[in-house]
């Protein structure tokens, strides 16, 4: 009930960015989904889905009714991604487990994100050598997808951009 944070705001008048502090009221609106289904023996799949949303009663703080992007609720919900998607398709079958994953991450203003949704798949193999020794690759961004999920009001589009297509190869020995 008394949220205290900080808020780079662009003020038009001055046409500069303001540090502001908020003391609000806070409500958080959430939802998570998950489903995961067994085909069969060597087959699955899951699916996520996730929402939320703050509002803020500012106390002591005047919006500017001339942009509805300004308002402190409006920017501390631009400033993430609104709604995140996971997809996994998974095989398993003797020493080999496989698994498919898709991220989607959407609602987002493109007044802060590159663009207003974006698409990350990885893939990840482990093969167990025997009893004790496993080992595993993970391609994560597969696509090489420049995107961001989180943004910043004054370090404008881009700001903290996630890594591009990287590769993890290793071993694991279980003594």
């Amino acid at each position: 009930s008394n949220a205290i944070a900080r808020y780079s705001l662009f003020n038009p008048k001055t046409m500069a960015w303001e540090n502001r502090a908020v003391n609000s009221t806070q409500k958080k609106e959430a939802l998570n989904l998950g489903l995961h289904h067994q085909f069969n023996d060597s087959w699955s799949a899951g699916l996520s889905y996730s929402y939320v949303f703050d509002r803020h009663d500012a106390k002591n703080y005047q919006t500017n009714s001339l942009d509805k992007d300004m308002s402190i609720n409006a920017l501390i919900n631009r400033l993430r991604p609104l709604n995140t998607y996971q997809i996994d398709v998974n095989f398993s079958k003797k020493k080999w487990d496989v698994n498919l994953s898709a991220q989607i991450f959407s609602g987002m203003s493109e007044r802060y994100f590159t663009d207003s949704r974006f698409v990350v798949l990885g893939l990840g193999a482990n093969y167990r050598v025997n009893d004790k020794l496993l080992t595993y690759v993970n391609i994560e961004n597969l696509t090489d997808t420049a995107y961001e999920n989180r943004a910043h009001s004054v370090y404008g589009l881009g700001a903290y951009p996630q890594p591009g297509r990287n590769f993890l190869f290793g071993m694991k020995y279980s003594f």
